[in-house]
């Protein structure tokens, strides 16, 4: 059990971009999740400032390289890796608890 609510309460750590965005005003102690929200925010609103005037957009349609949801799917790649390299090590404790709760006394 206590296994578990580690895991949950570390995982909830490390995706919390809100609250730093608020609270910490110096750009390099903001986490990494902040900063990932950042840089998803300023493409998504470049990508829609561009859809507004069409010259800008056939411009930056020729600049651009990396789009939008190739961005986002890198972003989700980082911010879920260290998550996934910790799982094996308490995976252990969870099929304990299963299997413990599952025995009927």
């Amino acid at each position: 059990m206590i296994a578990t609510l580690a895991l949950f309460t570390a995982v909830y750590h490390w995706n919390d971009w809100f609250l730093p965005s608020i609270y910490i005003t110096k750009e390099h102690l903001l986490p990494i999740q902040t900063l990932l929200k950042q840089i998803l925010s300023s493409n998504i609103m470049t990508e829609q400032m561009s859809q507004m005037d069409s010259a800008a957009q056939s411009r930056m349609e020729q600049m651009r390289t990396v789009t939008t949801k190739s961005l986002s799917m890198a972003t989700m790649m980082v911010a879920t890796v260290p998550i996934m390299l910790v799982y094996p090590f308490v995976q252990k404790y969870f099929v304990k608890g299963v299997l413990v709760g599952s025995i009927k006394g």
